[in-house]
């Protein structure tokens, strides 16, 4: 009853905060201007009720995610404290204490079975729910685009507007694909769940913080440092370990955002001209133009490269940066604690426990820098799909030659001057 109150308090409050940030984003930031603009119609009306409903329920699956998440932190502290117990009982030879240590141990292993069980079940639906949401969002947002693109022609008054777009087929096709999946600068796949999306992972690991920090607080201790005393050492740790690795990030991380989008811009410039070329393929064998052609693609194709060098410089020093975060973290629970389960003030299933919620707060805290370069690619999909719907909007709006049928099958022209050449001399 304890778990269900707790899912059902932490939901209502995720929901609320959720979307308190959603609309503050909506408002003060250009990507949520530009968001908002691109899909909104599907979160307002009337059918939008299913919508939100099926929201609701997916951050129901990562509110039971979290909770599941600290029951097995507590479930592994009573499995290794029992066997402790067992291995401290049969090493005295105190046969009471070992058969406790048994009791215990099995315990924890059928209370673990359940929770697995749990477990599976709910990855599963959530998949299932994840997708089904996904699906649903891309159809609507296919169609949508598509009659806004065909709408008052668009698609070809587009071509007129001072800043042209390229490739809107490209953005309607592959760019809504990552826009709904919302996982990064990748398009959908089948096993992605809430975890795997930017906005629940986010949410996931702020409320994963919040959780695991009232463990951790209780588990740490005071941590002695040439003779100078840190009271809930473990704690501070990991919160300014994060802290500087993040900031670090976000500026090596920076120039991922503009580098993602000229690689999408650039490559698709590329692939265009090939089918370009593709399409005048009898022309160009009339007039043998294969090396003129060649240099075009070729003078289309450099760029793709050096900028790709660039992303790929960068993206090795941001993942690199990170991965050694993460290696550098992992023991530093165990060395922490190490003294005092030693000195016999804690259990060693207290010392595993803090390890997993080390870990996960750790986790959580590093979310968004472990995932800035996939907000980057996310951000550069906005922005071309922004651009095809401001394009689009922009190409209705020129002036455009209106024809009305005559009755007396003449012809007449308003607001027509008609000059005739200068005169030269």
């Amino acid at each position: 009853m304890d778990s269900l109150y707790w899912i059902g308090k932490a939901w209502a409050i995720s929901a609320v905060c959720v979307l308190a940030v959603l609309v503050l984003l909506r408002f003060l930031t250009p990507w949520g201007r530009q968001y908002w603009r691109i899909t909104r119609e599907y979160f307002v009306g009337p059918r939008s009720i299913w919508v939100w409903l099926m929201l609701g329920v997916l951050l129901l699956s990562v509110v039971l995610a979290v909770r599941l998440n600290v029951l097995f932190s507590y479930q592994g502290n009573d499995m290794y404290t029992a066997l402790q117990k067992a291995f401290q009982g049969a090493a005295a030879g105190d046969e009471v204490v070992k058969r406790s240590g048994v009791q215990g141990f099995w315990m924890s292993i059928g209370v673990f079975s359940i929770m697995a069980v749990i477990h599976v079940v709910r990855v599963m639906a959530d998949i299932y729910l994840t997708q089904r949401f996904i699906i649903a969002w891309r159809v609507w947002l296919t169609d949508h685009l598509t009659k806004d693109w065909l709408d008052g022609r668009a698609y070809y008054r587009d071509l007129f507007i001072d800043e042209t777009i390229d490739n809107p087929d490209q953005r309607i096709q592959q760019d809504i694909d990552i826009f709904t999946a919302g996982v990064g600068g990748t398009p959908n796949a089948p096993s992605n769940g809430t975890g795997s999306t930017l906005l629940f992972g986010a949410v996931q690991s702020i409320i994963s913080v919040i959780s695991f920090t009232a463990i951790l607080w209780n588990l740490s201790g005071t941590l002695n440092i040439w003779g100078v005393s840190f009271p809930r050492a473990m704690f501070w740790t990991v919160l300014g370990y994060v802290l500087v690795a993040t900031v670090i990030s976000f500026v090596i991380g920076r120039p991922l955002i503009w580098l993602s989008f000229r690689n999408e811009k650039l490559n698709a410039a590329f692939r265009y001209a090939l089918v370009r070329l593709r399409d005048a393929a009898e022309a160009v064998g009339f007039y043998r133009g294969e090396r003129v052609e060649g240099a075009q693609l070729q003078q289309r194709f450099r760029p793709v490269i050096d900028n790709y060098r660039r992303y790929v410089r960068r993206s090795i020093a941001f993942n690199g940066w990170n991965l050694s975060v993460s290696q550098t973290i992992v023991p530093l629970p165990w060395v922490i604690q190490a003294p005092r389960l030693f000195a016999g003030q804690i259990e060693f299933g207290d010392v595993s426990q803090t390890a997993i919620a080390f870990g996960n707060i750790h986790d959580s805290l590093s979310f968004f820098r472990n995932n800035y370069d996939a907000f980057a690619s996310f951000r550069a999909a906005i922005i071309r799909l922004y651009g095809l719907v401001d394009a689009n909007e922009k190409g209705r709006a020129l002036p455009a030659v209106l024809t009305r049928p005559s009755d007396d099958e003449s012809v007449e022209l308003n607001e027509i001057e008609v000059r005739t050449p200068p005169e030269t001399g």
